[in-house]
């Protein structure tokens, strides 16, 4: 008479649930590299300003030739004197003109109302010009009535919303690429545990004994 033993078979290991704590790893992980991203990316943009104190005659570099923005930075910090002052430039003369060939910039409204808040510092659009060519430019800004103050600043950027658009494309891609990778890892982890699951019960239903 043959003599019937015990069937074992081996199983599939249950994931613990501390597997989902991957999920928030994954999370933080996107979110530091989305704050060192930004950080990079707007302080690049920042330094990329030519900043100006007025009222004063200024020269500046302009590196090619192309339409740039002139934004009153009416809060922020100008060699480590904080200042804040009324925006706009209704009170004040404003003039540009080429330092190589004397020849005037016309100075105009912008086209559109932008507005900025980088590190403490903030500005709207003023002004706006077209630069023919590269080369150094007197910037000047006095007020209307002759006096000295108050002192602020003006900042000219070229390119500034295009760069501030593909800043925010990029943190948007960021934020996606974690929220994909924190959704497969919970799908990944949920999905070994519901078949390792099932597959014991049905073991257990069939009345056999599965192994560790």
């Amino acid at each position: 008479m043959e003599k019937r033993g015990t069937h074992h078979q081996t199983l599939p290991r249950v994931l613990s649930r501390a597997y989902y704590g991957l999920v928030f790893v994954a999370g933080a992980i996107g979110v530091l590299i989305l704050c060192y991203y930004l950080y990079v990316n707007i302080t690049s943009l920042s330094a990329s300003l030519i900043r100006v104190a007025v009222p004063a005659e200024t020269e500046i570099a302009l590196p090619v030739a192309d339409d740039y923005i002139v934004f009153h930075e009416y809060r922020g910090e100008f060699n480590g004197d904080r200042y804040s002052v009324k925006p706009g430039v209704d009170d004040m003369d404003c003039s540009m003109e080429s330092a190589d060939t004397g020849e005037r910039v016309t100075l105009r409204k912008p086209g559109g109302s932008y507005s900025y808040t980088i590190m403490g510092r903030s500005g709207v659009s003023v002004l706006e010009f077209t630069a023919n060519s590269p080369g150094i430019y007197r910037f000047s800004c006095f007020y209307k009535d002759g006096s000295d103050g108050p002192f602020t600043v003006f900042t000219i950027g070229q390119g500034f919303f295009g760069e501030l658009i593909n800043i925010i494309l990029g943190s948007l891609v960021i934020v996606a690429g974690s929220l994909v990778a924190s959704t497969l890892l919970f799908v990944f982890v949920y999905e070994k545990r519901r078949r390792a699951l099932r597959l014991r019960e049905a073991y257990r239903s069939a009345g056999r004994t599965p192994s560790a």
